[in-house]
């Protein structure tokens, strides 16, 4: 038995943070079903595609946003069908959707109506910047939350370069994010109607999530009233991305014990003993003649010899030490789908072979029989369960 088998869920809207938020309740295990609309979800036109050609059946975001699913095709904005929306809200424990206010209202997704239908119903609704306030109709798109969150603001940190604009990060960041916090917070509410017997509301701005984790700087404007920037330099050194012979690392030293650990391992450098590299603030205030030392020494590593080194390190305290060090991500690995290509995606150097997707027609259960025998249902075959 899977983490959430049994959950029931229901997804509703288009490409990524209501997709996102209901793929990783699939993935533990609950009974998620899509619904599209007769057009079929915005992210089916979006890549990567094989060869370049827009296929909806194979786009990359799409594929990897919904396996692990069932799906049915309905028009909410036609009042007939409205009936099968109401009999998935009574199936249903979850529902998750990125309509605006304004498209909720246009498909009949009101919270009242379906909480009549079933007093346990959890509600996740994912809107730019909340269902209240001034901007509740505003309609963006991701570039305009992650700088409206403040995000894009400070990035790239610690740039050099004051000519170059704000920079978004790249792809659905924002959403993606908004996501898993939809995923918590639905099976918050969940857990809670358990007890309760009565379902919640929730009401999920993306742009006050993407505030909420710009770490310090929310808390410099509300305590203080400074504005952070993306230019300068950063408080900590060394704390960055790191070169070694076979790839990168990525390197944070917070603490001074951390330094000292660093420092055994590197063999205790006689250059680490001068004025200008003691202290936290000496190091931060030198991180541009430290650097070059780092990156001396971390060359000389491979990626997995180095993180091996630092679990196996002769001294216990390197062995009992918490190592603020990460491999990064290889950019690619090799995935092979007998249905879709064999095809280079983000993450380890390994290989699979195993399907993508796969698309019947018909052979619903559950929620499918639902809604009338003339609505198309289709299932996304995931690589956990089928």
């Amino acid at each position: 038995m899977e983490g959430l088998e049994g959950i029931r869920v229901v997804e509703l809207g288009h490409m990524v943070s209501a997709a996102h938020a209901t793929k990783i309740m699939a993935d533990l295990g609950a009974d998620v079903v899509k619904v599209e609309e007769p057009t079929g979800d915005i992210a089916r036109l979006r890549g990567p595609f094989l060869g370049g050609i827009a296929d909806p059946e194979k786009s990359g975001l799409f594929l990897y946003l919904n396996t692990n699913k069932r799906g049915v095709t309905l028009d909410l904005t036609d009042l007939r069908e409205r009936p099968q929306l109401e009999r998935l809200a009574e199936w249903a424990e979850i529902i998750v959707h990125n309509y605006t206010r304004t498209e909720m209202a246009a498909r009949g997704l009101d919270y009242e109506r379906l909480r009549a239908i079933n007093p346990r119903l959890v509600l996740c609704s994912i809107t730019p910047f909340g269902l209240t306030g001034p901007h509740r109709d505003y309609r963006a798109e991701e570039i305009t939350m992650a700088h409206g969150g403040g995000w894009a603001w400070v990035a790239p940190g610690a740039s050099d370069r004051p000519e170059l604009p704000p920079l978004k990060a790249s792809g659905h960041q924002s959403d993606f994010h908004a996501g898993l916090s939809a995923a918590v917070a639905s099976l918050g509410a969940y857990f809670r109607a358990l007890a309760s017997g009565r379902g919640e509301h929730v009401d999920l701005s993306v742009q006050a999530h993407v505030a909420s984790f710009i770490e310090q700087n929310l808390v410099y404007f509300t305590y203080s009233e400074k504005v952070a920037s993306r230019l300068g330099q950063r408080m900590l050194f060394p704390w960055g991305i790191f070169e070694c012979a076979d790839g990168l690392i990525f390197l944070v030293i917070v603490e001074e014990d951390q330094w000292q650990r660093l420092l055994e391992l590197m063999g205790n450098p006689e250059w680490a003993s001068w004025e200008i590299f003691r202290g936290l603030v000496a190091r931060a205030d030198n991180a541009d003649a430290m650097k070059p030392y780092i990156m001396e020494w971390t060359r000389q590593w491979k990626v997995k010899t180095f993180s091996a080194r630092v679990r196996s390190a002769g001294s216990a305290s390197l062995r009992s030490s918490r190592w603020p060090t990460w491999p990064m991500r290889r950019s690619f690995a090799r995935v092979n789908s007998s249905l879709t290509w064999s095809t280079r995606a983000p993450g380890g150097s390994a290989s699979w072979d195993r399907p993508i997707a796969s698309t019947t027609r018909g052979g619903a259960s559950a929620a499918a029989r639902h809604v009338s025998a003339s609505t198309t249902t289709t299932r996304w075959g995931g690589t956990l369960r089928h």
